[in-house]
């Protein structure tokens, strides 16, 4: 697994970027 990260950490990572921009966005 290249960069040793799975589906669901990946997942979890896009989720918190995506729910900080739509914070800053307000």
């Amino acid at each position: 697994n290249p960069g040793g990260v799975g589906p669901m950490t990946r997942a979890m990572l896009i989720k918190n970027t995506y729910e900080a921009e739509v914070r800053r966005r307000g």
